[in-house]
């Protein structure tokens, strides 16, 4: 993950209120124990050692980023649109891409 994007994630979860640090545990290590099992498909045993936490820290964590999370799932989850069928997926250069350019980019183009 870009270290853009993880400061946006741990922003909007620290945002909402119920994420805060703990006693030893901050908000950053937080969601990196969160992201290092749900995105990295880590073991709890992994994480434990990565970050030289309890099999009990971990858990606890975990669970509480993804309390946080499942409430902005109206923020964080968008319902995707569909794409029309007068769409070309040919780019500026005549190949088929795999996503639409939008004006501004096949201007930069």
């Amino acid at each position: 993950m870009d270290h853009n994007t993880f400061g946006r994630l741990r922003i909007l979860l620290r945002g909402t209120g119920d994420l805060v640090d703990g006693n030893f545990v901050s908000v950053e290590e937080q969601v990196a124990i969160f992201l290092g099992i749900l995105a990295h498909h880590k073991k709890n045993r992994v994480v434990r050692f990565d970050f030289w936490r309890s099999r009990y820290t971990v858990s606890l964590y975990v669970h509480a980023v993804l309390g946080v999370v499942l409430k902005l799932y109206d923020t964080l989850l968008v319902a995707p649109e569909a794409v029309s069928e007068e769409c070309d997926d040919r780019g500026v250069s005549g190949r088929r891409t795999r996503f639409k350019f939008t004006k501004m980019e096949s201007l930069l183009v």
